[in-house]
């Protein structure tokens, strides 16, 4: 089967890059399919997780907003002619049905329907574009082959609006090893310092933990364009040493295997790939209950916490009453650990492949 895949680029370390790294790996790997990833400004930059030899990436070094970017997207696809074209929900999907180079066109999304929504209280000129921005997304998803989206509930938001909608989600490919001992006096995050993510309102929960739990330490995993901000209001609150900001790294399972809690506070998310890796680490998470992912990989008050969002106060208690019980701790990283099935690599390809297949 010939695959190709169109992304931004590979040079993030965010949860999109990763597993679509794994799944062109597997492809290659286990199937003998062949893979080509289309990047529109990779612009030489080394892909951040690590991809099989086989794997093909074709960078064309335009943005997909300039009309050169689609002639040299229609060019490459009539070239490569491949069985399946799967985007990334870029803006290459919105003329993606008008290349007719014989693959049936799939659309992944790994954002929430709802990031797109209008929303108050932004200004008139922002909620026209938000506006246009979601129209543009449904009406190019409607024309696919396959709309593929992470989590039952998103896939609840798009059922009246695309005819050929299926939900499969991210796979974690949990290395060998033993899980997280929990004993050590760190709790973990992971994500691109972007304001999404909401890591300020982490590191002023992180400010009432510390209160009560002083030798407890925040490791905070990521790159991006808040990371000054950040460390400023770090040094605002007097939390240097507590509150710690490394650069990503390939090898998150050590980081995780190291800790004994992961946090969350995320308020936009396709699914979020962070907490099932934390899950497959033994870690009990404490995460906002944000419209798509968490309450899917969470299950309340067993493996971890949902806090409503923006409740900085109960994000601190939550995670206090996690440093406080170490039995709790234990428990719910187990049944944290138990609820990886869905999610293994095994579950999630098979559906991937019946997709194909069906698509072919």
């Amino acid at each position: 089967m010939k695959i190709v895949y169109i992304i931004h680029g590979l040079y993030n370390s965010g949860g999109m890059e990763k597993i679509l790294s794994e799944k062109a790996n597997v492809f290659v790997s286990e199937f003998g399919d062949e893979v080509t990833i289309i990047t529109s400004e990779q612009k030489g930059r080394k892909p951040f997780f690590p991809l099989d030899s086989r794997v093909k990436v074709v960078d064309l070094g335009v943005n997909y907003h300039l009309p050169r970017f689609h002639r040299l997207l229609r060019k490459t696809l009539l070239e490569l002619r491949p069985d399946i074209t799967v985007s990334l929900c870029g803006g290459e999907m919105q003329k993606l049905h008008e290349i007719h180079d014989g693959s049936a066109k799939v659309a992944e999304l790994h954002f929430s329907h709802k990031r797109y929504f209008f929303r108050r209280g932004k200004g008139p000129l922002h909620n026209l574009v938000a506006r246009s921005k979601t129209r543009a997304l449904e009406h190019a998803a409607a024309r696919m082959d396959a709309f593929v989206v992470l989590t039952e509930r998103d896939r609840e938001t798009w059922v009246s609006l695309v005819p050929k909608l299926y939900q499969i989600y991210n796979f974690v490919e949990i290395p060998q090893g033993e899980p997280s001992s929990l004993n050590s006096r760190h709790c973990i995050s992971v994500g691109r310092l972007i304001p999404s993510k909401n890591f300020g309102e982490m590191i002023q929960a992180w400010q009432l933990v510390a209160r009560v739990h002083p030798d407890w330490v925040l490791d905070i995993y990521g790159r991006g364009s808040m990371k000054k901000k950040l460390l400023r209001q770090i040094e605002r609150l007097g939390l240097e040493g507590k509150v710690l900001i490394h650069d990503p790294v390939s090898d998150v399972w050590s980081r995780l295997r190291e800790s004994s809690c992961f946090i969350f506070t995320s308020l936009n998310e396709g699914m979020g790939i962070a907490l099932i890796e934390a899950a497959g680490a033994g870690l009990p998470a404490v995460s906002y209950d944000i419209d798509c992912g968490p309450s899917e990989i969470i299950e309340d008050g067993v493996s971890g916490y949902l806090v409503r969002p923006h409740d900085i106060r109960d994000l601190a208690r939550k995670i206090c009453v996690l440093i406080e019980n170490e039995e709790l701790r234990r428990s719910m990283g187990a049944a944290a650990l138990d609820s990886c099935g869905r999610f293994s690599k095994e579950a999630v390809i098979e559906k991937w492949r019946e997709l194909f297949k069906k698509l072919l």
